[in-house]
């Protein structure tokens, strides 16, 4: 509903929200993304700096996805339940043993005029 009151472009689009609540939290004195979600915002495609901090993010959270799967390994089989045959099966840790295995999942919506929803 809010998309379609007038001059309301400022909170209806994902580039303006995420540009005034930075500005916001900027302006305040706090770190926007302790309170917005992480958010890269790239313009120019794959050569933008922004794409390269995204890029960097995404391999230190994969290195520490990572650490905590093997941390999870080394648990079970401490506690005398890790198999061989279900440590590759992310799904099985979760089904049998109710474990939430850690994943690197990133939202990504399309570029620069793309109001595509």
């Amino acid at each position: 509903m809010y998309s379609k009151i007038d001059e309301n472009y400022h909170i209806s689009n994902k580039k303006a929200l995420f540009w005034n609540m930075s500005q916001y939290y900027k302006t305040i004195g706090q770190e926007p993304f302790k309170v917005l979600p992480l958010t890269f915002h790239i313009e120019t495609g794959l050569n933008d700096p922004e794409y390269f901090k995204f890029q960097r993010r995404y391999r230190e959270e994969e290195m520490r996805m990572k650490q905590k799967r093997k941390e999870l390994e080394k648990a079970m089989e401490e506690a005398g339940c890790y198999d061989e045959s279900i440590s590759e099966d992310e799904m099985a840790l979760e089904d049998r043993f109710g474990i939430q295995v850690p994943k690197n999942v990133w939202i990504i919506k399309p570029g620069e005029n793309s109001n595509r929803g």
